[in-house]
């Protein structure tokens, strides 16, 4: 199974899936991985992936996603954290 994978624009480091819309219809890009499109095929994985151009579009293996998954929390946390903490 494998996911397509892009940068995030709003947060640094944390990397976005692409969303399954038929999951969620109010995003295309999520960090949680319950809501990303799973591709059986990493060549179908690879052929849609090519058609975005922004911020670095990858296929990655979904095993390697479950540790994005949880890095993408972490840095999260702390960039929520690390917000409040400003005042912002």
């Amino acid at each position: 199974m494998f996911l397509i994978m892009c940068d995030s624009q709003e947060i640094p480091g944390v990397r976005l899936f692409l969303a399954d819309r038929k999951k969620t219809k109010d995003q295309w890009w999520t960090s949680a991985l319950d809501l990303a499109l799973i591709y059986n095929r990493e060549s179908a994985a690879k052929v849609h992936s090519q058609k975005y151009r922004f911020n670095n579009p990858t296929v990655i293996a979904y095993s390697k996603a479950k540790s994005v998954a949880s890095v993408n929390r972490s840095i999260q946390e702390n960039f929520i954290t690390g917000a409040s903490e400003d005042g912002k």
